[in-house]
């Protein structure tokens, strides 16, 4: 079964478990919960605040949680209030505009959506709104101050960013003689 076949509901509960763990083992990551999802008016003002529609994966996810603060280590996945808006949507800005100067591949920035950004480090996640659709959605970049990836849609970024959480929980749980 590919990632697209999963319910969101079910990859949002995987992700809370290893959340929940990371904060068990590591007392540098306090627990965070996901937000109760969007409503179509909250995605409607998004998209309104943005000029156009969402990608339907993001969407999906954002029916599912309407963001999650520090939901994967310092990343705050943005909720719809986020989208268009804000010190969080200014900040992701500032690090694409950053990300831009350092790595000649990425798209054009006006092709960028963050969903995604740190509020410690340079690490913002974008869905790349005219790069090729896969399963359903566009593609997401997400671009570090060292580094950019590229991943195949929302629902291949989502499940990167739970297995990074799953190895810091086992990374945790080794270095602290845990167990769980």
């Amino acid at each position: 079964m590919s990632g697209t076949d999963v319910p969101w509901g079910d990859l949002v509960r995987e992700a809370t478990s290893w959340r929940t763990r990371l904060a068990h083992v590591s007392s540098s990551w306090p627990l965070t919960i996901p937000r109760i999802g969007a409503d179509d008016a909250a995605i409607a003002a998004a998209q309104a605040r943005i000029g156009f529609e969402l990608d339907a994966q993001h969407e999906a996810l954002l029916r599912e949680i309407n963001g999650w603060p520090d939901a994967f280590l310092e990343g705050t996945v943005l909720g719809t209030d986020e989208i268009g808006a804000g010190e969080l949507w200014e900040r992701a800005w500032v690090h694409l505009d950053t990300a831009s100067d350092y790595f000649d591949e990425l798209p054009p920035l006006e092709e960028l959506v963050p969903i995604c950004v740190s509020d410690v480090v340079l690490d913002t996640s974008a869905v790349w709104m005219n790069g090729p659709v896969t399963d359903g959605g566009f593609p997401v970049i997400r671009m570090t101050s060292t580094d950019s990836d590229e991943f195949e849609n929302v629902h291949a970024w989502w499940r990167e960013c739970v297995q990074t959480t799953r190895d810091l929980v086992a990374l945790d749980v080794e270095k602290n003689g845990i167990t769980e």
